[in-house]
């Protein structure tokens, strides 16, 4: 049976993609709502674009960022309200029972000194009114420190949960690697794991950090490939994934001059296409 979703179709994703590494910025700012929709694969690719932008579109993704975050913040401080109001009305609650309790108590203790003519009659019935009042209190007793054990429990949970939430205003990533535990489907772990084996290929045959390597990373004029560079890095590429690219594939970015102007997506767009479903 398959399980509904809201996370958006994934041959979007590439969609999405394309409007985030657009060459205008009002698109790529326009694009950074949707890449939230893809859960914690948005919420990583906007933290790297705070990291490695600059500009409008790092304010964008700034402000976005914020107000997610406010927005849990906000929820949470509702459930903590509704917590601290239900604290107060069972506490309101006890104290009324309490005081009913010590009343009724009252009351009898000042109907037994009436009652002293019948002083026989009634030592009987305040032995039961005493036993009565103890077995009460030591139920009363035993209800509040349980209530008081739940509301302990209740507030750690909800201080955990805060924490759980904000400690994300001080994560910093600078690559994709959590997107493979998300719950998606097995196509998508397929695609991520790929884009991410694709750049530690390229980061150790270029002998270049991997949180400069993007998807549109040019080899030739970002990179500094050159002919050699990029024959050994397609090479790498084949045995790697277990495929082969054509020479007319690469002809179509290199030209006359034979240097690797293609980029990292032309590379993973083809294994993505060509690759065995095993990979």
């Amino acid at each position: 049976m398959t399980t509904q979703s809201n996370q958006p179709p994934v041959e979007n994703f590439s969609v999405v993609m394309s409007r985030l590494y657009s060459q205008c910025e009002d698109v790529r700012i326009a694009a950074l709502p949707e890449i939230l929709k893809y859960g914690q694969l948005g919420k990583d690719l906007l933290i790297k674009i705070i990291e490695t932008e600059k500009g409008a579109l790092q304010e964008a993704a700034v402000d976005l960022f914020v107000g997610v975050q406010m927005r849990k913040h906000k929820q949470l401080t509702i459930a903590l309200n509704n917590t601290r109001q239900l604290l107060n009305e069972v506490s309101k609650k006890l104290d009324e029972e309490i005081s009913q309790s010590e009343l009724r108590i009252n009351q009898l203790e000042q109907e037994i000194e009436k009652s002293e003519k019948h002083r026989n009659s009634l030592k009987q019935r305040i032995d039961e009114l005493i036993q009565h009042r103890s077995h009460e209190e030591a139920k009363q007793k035993d209800r509040i420190q349980i209530r008081m054990h739940e509301i302990l429990n209740e507030r750690e949970e909800l201080e955990e949960e805060i924490k759980k939430n904000f400690s994300q205003l001080d994560i910093s990533k600078s690559d994709l690697e959590q997107f493979y535990d998300a719950q998606y489907n097995t196509q998508f772990q397929h695609t991520i794991t790929t884009f991410m084996r694709l750049k530690s290929i390229i980061s150790t045959q270029m002998e270049i950090e991997s949180n400069k390597i993007n998807l549109n990373s040019n080899f030739a004029t970002d990179l500094g490939a050159d002919e050699l560079d990029g024959t050994e890095l397609i090479f790498a590429v084949e045995e790697e994934f277990d495929i082969e690219i054509p020479d007319e594939y690469i002809a179509n970015y290199t030209g006359l001059s034979g240097h690797p102007y293609y980029t990292m997506k032309d590379i993973f767009e083809y294994i993505i296409s060509h690759k065995k479903q095993n990979i």
